[in-house]
């Protein structure tokens, strides 16, 4: 039988699942606006917004450190120009 503590850290992993699930449909109803604003950056979302922005992930990471953003639950994510196809 799982401990109390065992509940609660499932309950936050599924909290912190069902929020970048949410990031992530917003990310793409917003794709082309975003890819229009943000081409060539790497973005961090979280509650539905751009909380920081990157020309490299260790860029981005550091201003999410300079804000005292945690990233466990952000969605980040590279947002290329239009016309160009990723490999990855």
């Amino acid at each position: 039988m799982p401990s109390i503590i065992d509940k609660v850290l499932n309950m936050s992993e599924l909290e912190c699942a069902a929020k970048m699930k949410e990031n992530n449909e917003w990310l793409q109803e917003k794709y082309e606006k975003l890819q229009e604003k943000y081409a060539n950056k790497f973005i961090a979302i979280d509650n539905k917004e751009v909380v920081a922005i990157g020309n490299r992930p260790e860029e981005l990471i550091n201003r999410l450190k300079e804000r005292n953003i945690g990233i466990e639950s952000l969605l980040i994510e590279f947002i290329p120009e239009k016309g160009l196809i990723l490999i990855v």
